[in-house]
Formats: structure tokens, sequence, C-alpha cells
């Protein structure tokens, strides 16, 4: 199924957007009415997006089929990695080791291997060195078209079937022994991970079966951060990594807010409040959020550039002295992007 540039272009958009209208659409494509139109419509018997009505206009998004129940309530705030950047993700030797190790101890000959958001592959690729089947699901239609040639290419290729769609909307004839699901991300709160493996437990995957991940550890940090710019205060939320400057001053140590087990189904939310003790005295306005990978027992990963790197969140800013109690809330819906999450210390 190919997808000429415009049909591209507006699909991304639509994923990385959804809902959006077609107004917008025109804007951030920059493409005519009648273009849109006919973009809409082919995506639409595609069946790769879908539309609701709301208020009088109508909102598309990415498409599924209309037996699933309260789709139209899906959100999809997900971050779109788009091919260009999955280079980046294969480069970083934190995330891929870790994941291989996690494989190499986990599946075993004869293993039925499901790899939801496989994006460039690779983890379908070493699943399938001893797996004895491999379905790999990829939402992005380039990706997947592009990820098609190099399973195709690979020595274990005729064990790969590889599905541009929707996780959540999977029907398979044969459950599997193992999930790997790399729907990352620090908190879990910009992509699906809790709702495709929620669907994954119910649907895709044998009672005894193993997720890969196997668990995900998130915790609360009381900074300072260095939110300074030519004399100016830009209080944004950001992630650390190679290009960003690291030079916060920690007044405590991380707190557990989160510990999610993939092997059963999980909340569609975080509403916690969380005791930091002080340990050092100063000015705070923001919390960092640093998330631990459990892949398998043995195998745990903390963060790095394209796994996982420390989130800060801007607070209102305090004072604190050595030894105090300071508590934080923190809420959030799972997958639904930083904008919704609710953080207040105190």
């Amino acid at each position: 199924m190919g997808l000429d540039g415009l049909d591209y272009k507006v699909l991304k958009e639509i994923i990385s957007n959804s809902p959006v209208t077609k107004k917008e659409l025109i804007r951030k494509v920059s493409a005519g009415d009648v273009e849109i139109d006919r973009s809409l419509r082919d995506l639409a018997q595609k069946k790769l997006i879908d539309s609701f009505i709301k208020n009088g206009v109508e909102l598309f998004f990415v498409g599924s089929p209309p037996s699933r129940s309260g789709i139209k309530n899906r959100v999809f705030n997900g971050p779109n990695i788009p091919l260009i950047q999955q280079f980046d993700l294969l480069c970083d030797e934190n995330r891929m080791k870790s994941f291989f190790e996690a494989i190499d101890r986990v599946v075993k000959p004869g293993d039925v291997v499901l790899d939801l958001g496989s994006g460039s592959g690779i983890l379908s690729m070493l699943a399938a060195r001893k797996a004895r089947k491999v379905t790999a699901v990829e939402l992005d239609p380039q990706i997947a078209e592009t990820s098609r040639i190099f399973m195709k290419n690979s020595d274990y290729g005729d064990k790969i079937t590889l599905l541009n769609a929707d996780a959540r909307d999977l029907k398979l004839n044969e459950k599997a022994d193992v999930v790997i699901c790399e729907m990352l991300d620090t908190g879990l709160i910009e992509e699906s991970q809790v709702e495709v493996m929620n669907y994954a437990v119910e649907n895709l995957a044998k009672k005894d079966f193993i997720p890969i991940p196997l668990k995900a550890k998130s915790h609360l940090q009381l900074i300072q951060a260095n939110f300074s710019f030519y004399g100016e205060v830009i209080s944004l939320p950001y992630f650390e990594d190679n290009n960003t400057r690291e030079n916060y001053d920690a007044l405590s140590d991380p707190v557990e807010y989160d510990n999610i087990d993939f092997r059963s189904l999980n909340n569609a939310s975080v509403d916690k409040e969380v005791s930091m003790h002080v340990n050092k005295s100063g000015n705070y306005n923001a919390v960092r959020i640093t998330t631990v990978i459990e892949l398998t027992e043995g195998v745990n990963v903390h963060g790095s550039p394209w796994l996982n790197p420390p989130l800060i969140i801007p607070v209102r800013p305090g004072v604190t002295e050595a030894d105090n109690t300071i508590k934080a809330r923190i809420a959030f819906n799972y997958g639904q992007g930083v904008e919704r999450l609710k953080m207040e210390v105190a």
C-alpha cells in the first residue's frame, strides 16, 4: 500500500496531532482545499484514518475498524518518530544492547513472538533468530514499507510477518509466547505503552506469556534547575540529552511513585502523592522524573538519549531547608502527553 507525498504528509500530521480539522491540515501541510479533500478521501478508503463530528466540525484521527468500542475517545498524542530518526534509535547502545540481551534470554526455540511498534524491525529480526514465528506491527506506513525491505533481506526474514496496523486493533489466530513492545518513554507519559500492553494482555498473549519490557519504575526528585537564558528566565519542560545542559542541583534523592508490571492489566492513569525528604537546603523550581526499565529479570536499563532520558518538569518555585519533607502530587493519563500532566509541589 503506497502513499504519495501529500497523503504521507497528511497522515503524518494526523498521527502526530489527532484529532485535527481540515482547516488545520490545509495550514500545516500547505495544500489547497481540493487537494486536502482528495487526500482525506484516499486515506479513508485505505482505512488509515477516521473522523467524527464535534460542535459541527469534522475532526480526523488515525483510523481503525468501527467495531472497536470507544474508538472515538482514543487519543493519539504519542510522539511520531519518523524514518529519519530510526537510525538514532539504533545507535543508542544503552537501548540496543539491553534489548538484545533481554531478547536473547527470553525468546526460546519454537516461540511465537509479537513485536508491537516494530519501527526499523531490528527487534523482530533479533527475536527471529530463535523464534518459530514473529509478527511485527508498525503503524507508520512509510516506516513499515521501509522496514519490510530490511526484514526480507535478513537471514531470518522468512519467519517474520509485518503488519501495517494499529496494535490496538489486532486479531491474531495464534497467541504470543513473548510480546515485545518498545513504546517506552520517561514516566510512560507520552507514548501508548500501557494501553497497547493492556490490549495485548487481554487479546494477543498467552496467559503465561513473557513481556519485554517486564516492568517500569518511575521516580520523582526535587531539584533546582537552570532556566536562565541570557538574563531571562524561561521555565519549560525538557528532556536531558546530549544537547541540553544537566547543571541542576538535586535537593532530594529520587522517590518511586509508579511501578508498572506489563504481565497484567494496569490502570489508565496515575494520581499519586509522594513525600520527598530534603537533604540539601535551597531554592527549588522543578522536579526530575526518571524511569528504570526492567526488560527482563536481571536486565535493568536506565535513561539514555533515545530511551527514557530524564524529564524536567517546572513547578512553582519555593525554598526549603535540609531535613524538611516536601510533598508532591503527580497526576496524568498514560500516553496523553506531558501537556496534560498535573504536578503540584508544596
